[in-house]
């Protein structure tokens, strides 16, 4: 994923100033990868809902959303669908972590370049 990534497009898209210094290459690494790795993700969680049972514990907690407070919690939020909104949840977990692992290594390279 990180090799299909990179591109002359892409080499360009990181030098954009609105990006944040310490997370631009995984905020590019997340634009160009998140489609695919939902590919990846979405069945494992799927299985993995399904066999724990919250898949059917959601829907039947969905199912009452015709309930009028529930209704304004639940209808036309984006949580209705537990496997993606499940799937979402872990790609931001996944890219916070690299981000952090970036600012790290770009302090290390900052740090080495100050000591030549």
């Amino acid at each position: 994923l990180a090799r299909a990534g990179l591109s002359p497009a892409g080499i360009i898209d990181l030098a954009r100033p609105h990006t944040p210094r310490y997370s631009r290459y995984t905020q590019y690494f997340r634009k160009v990868s998140e489609a695919r790795l939902v590919e990846k993700f979405k069945p494992i969680i799927n299985q993995a809902t399904t066999q724990t049972g919250a898949t059917a514990a959601y829907k039947k907690l969905t199912d009452l959303s015709s309930t009028p407070l529930l209704s304004e919690v639940l209808v036309g939020s984006d949580s209705l669908d537990l496997d993606q909104y499940v799937t979402n949840k872990s790609l931001d977990g996944l890219f916070k972590y690299i981000a952090m692992e970036e600012k790290t290594f770009v302090a290390i390279l900052r740090q080495e370049q100050l000591n030549y």
